[in-house]
Formats: C-alpha cells, structure tokens, sequence
C-alpha cells in the first residue's frame, strides 16, 4: 500500500506541474484521481471541479463526480451540499454543449435531489429526456408525456461487471421499443443511502423516460446490483414484474479484465500488470474473497465493502487480484436473486453468446422481453480493453481455482457453461 511519505511525494510532484503545465485541467484530474485511489472523495471532488472549471468541454469525469456525491451522502458529508451547490454551478453552464447529456442529466439531477430541490431534480430529467428523445419520437412525447413516471422499469441488467453489459444495452437501446434511461448506470441500488432508508421509490422512478404508453419499454445495466445484499428481496417486493438479464463471463477472463479495467482508473503510479506472472498466493486470495463477503453482509452494501478492499497494492499482486476473482465466484451471490423471483423472470445470459452471436442472443433476449426482433445494422463491442494475455501456468492455476465453483453453479442452474 502506498506510505504517506510516497503519496505526498507524487502530490508535490503534480502541484510543481501546475506552475508550467500548458494543460493544468489534466494535472487537476491526474490530482484528483491520486485522490480516488486513497478514496480521499472530498479532495477528488475538489480537483475533479478544477479540472472542469478550467477544461468545460471534458465530460469524461462525470461518473465520478457522480460517484463521489453517492460517496459523500452514504457517508453524510458535512460537505454534501457544498459540493452538490459546485457542481451545479461549474456543469449546468455548459450542458447545451455536450453531445451525450445522459450522464451529466443524471449528475445534476441527482446534485439537485441531494440539496434537497427533488422537483428542480425532476425538472432537469424531464428537459435532458425532451432533448434525447426528441428527434426520433415526437409523436411519443406528443402524446405520451407524463408529469411523474408512475410505472417501474420493464428490465433491469444487473451484472455481472465485465461480461458485456455496456454492449448488450447499447444493441437494446437501438430498439425501436425501447426508451433508455438517462444512463446506462444509474447505480441507484449501490449504497444505502437512495433505497434502505426511503420509504418510497418514486425518486428512483423519475431517472426514466415520463412515457407512459404500454408498447415502450425502458430499464437500466448497472453490474454492481448483482452483488448488493438484500436487493433482490426488495425489487420483488417493490417490482414484483420486473424482469432480470444477467450476463456471466468466463470467470478467469472476467477477473482479468476487470483488473485491468480497475487499473486504468487509478493513477499510473499505480499501475501494475500481469505480464509474467506465472503463480499467485491463493492462501492471500481466499483470505481477501472471505474478508469481502464479510464486509458485503455485514455492511449491507458493496460500495461500503468496497471501501475497506480499495487499498492498492505495489508490491503483492496476489492481494491486487483478490477482489476480482471474488467477484467472478457466481454462485456466491445468484442465488438471491432466483430465491426472491420466479424463474421464468430471469434470463441467464453466457456472455460468450453474445460475443460471438450478437444477433441470435439478442433474439433470445427479445422474445424474453416480449419485443419482436430487430436487427441492427453492427454489434460492436462496446468498452473492449486491449491487454496481454496472461501467461499458460497461470491461467492454469486460476481455472483450477474455480473449478469448485463452477461446478456447483452448474449444479445450481442445470446446465453447462464450458468454462
């Protein structure tokens, strides 16, 4: 883990770079993500903000000013509404100016709802979705345009990370019957702080399209719901009739790709890679993978979970890899979900299905939703990450290690998924 000495050392080395950087918002965001990787929200929002107020065009920060909030609210930020009242201020300006208004609609949306200003919020979605959905159903909001969305969403995706899910909502918003939200992720359900302490789902609701008409469907993909405790007894309860997609990838390529993914985000000083490495300590990996189921029950949600598994490693790539390889052990957190809802509401998805037959999966996942078939004109892979294979021995010793596993999802499910 890095010592304080080493972090401090790199903070001075970005503040020296600031006083002749001809790009000082990305040294503003290469300070706030040294931040995030110490999960340090409050000094991250702040650089995040710089970073903005300095570069207004960059959008590709949103989801961890997003994030942050969600952070700062579980954690009841004094802060909070300062940071809610910055973000409004430093983003709103420049909302006409973004192409995809999806996700900065869901960040002021939601910086609104935290000030308390829930009709402000809702007015803002309802404007962001009139700019999405105009140019292609103008009739739809002619006629079907409504005040306050009073209908649950008709399908949720809600895992698992890596196994495709950006792909597969993308090919499904390309329905003609199918109205996105305004993100792909709302990750509403990630953290106590929306849905165990409300007693009402309306605000969840208003992160919709406000169509009411029965011959459109809309839902989200936010992979973190497919591990959060508890969830799926409260969906069945408050959305008896939605239906689950769940994607599953090969275990060891899934943990592999996240881990990537997880070390794209952090800063570079971070970075590690698997390039030969031949064996990892599974005694520290089975440690890891019990200490975060843990944590995932006794805290009752991931995102706090998370927090106590965040810290980065230099030296111990065992440990490094532990959290992902825990997240690919499926049969630890499925069952919930076909415990709490019938069968036939749930369609279980091989995310190497879709991979290599896009449009025969995606008619499987049609007829599951009751919508007639529609071919797209491409299926690409959306979110593909480019990293070297890893090597023949450890691939080898990580198939062994989920063996055990696979074999009972096997068992669990009844039938075969050839990994």
């Amino acid at each position: 883990m890095p010592t304080q000495s080493h972090t401090q050392a790199v903070l001075n080395h970005y503040q020296k770079a600031l006083t002749f950087s001809p790009q000082p918002a990305k040294i503003q965001a290469s300070i706030a993500a040294l931040h995030w990787t110490l999960w340090d929200m409050p000094q991250a929002m702040e650089h995040y903000l710089q970073a903005h107020r300095l570069n207004p065009q960059a959008q590709w920060h949103h989801w961890r000013l997003y994030f942050g909030l969600q952070h700062l609210a579980r954690l009841e930020s004094p802060r909070l509404l300062e940071f809610c009242q910055r973000t409004i201020d430093i983003i709103e300006p420049n909302t006409p100016h973004y192409p995809n208004r999806g996700f900065t609609g869901l960040l002021l949306a939601t910086a609104y709802r935290y000030s308390g200003k829930p009709e402000r919020a809702r007015n803002f979605l309802h404007h962001s979705y009139r700019a999405i959905l105009a140019p292609h159903y103008p009739e739809l909001i002619e006629k079907a345009w409504t005040e306050r969305r009073q209908h649950p969403p008709n399908f949720l995706i809600i895992g698992a990370w890596k196994c495709g899910t950006t792909s597969l909502y993308h090919y499904l918003s390309q329905h003609p019957q199918i109205l996105p939200a305004i993100a792909k992720e709302l990750r509403y359900f990630t953290g106590e702080t929306h849905w165990q302490q409300s007693a009402t789902h309306a605000d969840y609701l208003d992160y919709f399209p406000p169509i009411d008409h029965p011959d459109y469907q809309t839902g989200e993909a936010t992979p973190g719901y497919i591990i959060q405790p508890h969830l799926a007894q409260y969906l069945r309860q408050h959305f008896p009739q939605v239906k689950i997609i769940i994607l599953l990838r090969n275990p060891v390529k899934r943990a592999i790709s996240e881990f990537y993914l997880r070390q794209s985000l952090n800063d570079p000083t971070f970075a590690q890679t698997l390039d030969g490495v031949t064996h990892i300590d599974l005694a520290k990996v089975d440690a890891i993978t019990d200490q975060t189921y843990t944590a995932l029950k006794t805290e009752g949600n991931w995102l706090q979970s998370l927090l106590k598994q965040q810290a980065i490693y230099e030296t111990d790539i065992s440990i490094n890899l532990a959290r992902n390889l825990a997240f690919s052990q499926y049969i630890r957190y499925l069952p919930q979900w076909f415990e709490q809802f019938p069968r036939e509401q749930i369609l279980l998805i091989r995310s190497e299905d879709l991979f290599q037959n896009p449009p025969e999966t995606l008619q499987q996942i049609y007829t599951f939703l009751g919508l007639e078939y529609h071919p797209l004109p491409e299926y690409r892979n959306v979110n593909c990450r480019q990293y070297n294979a890893i090597s023949p021995e450890l691939c080898q010793q990580l198939t062994a290690f989920f063996q055990p596993d696979n074999e009972q999802l096997e068992d669990y499910l009844g039938r075969k998924f050839n990994w």
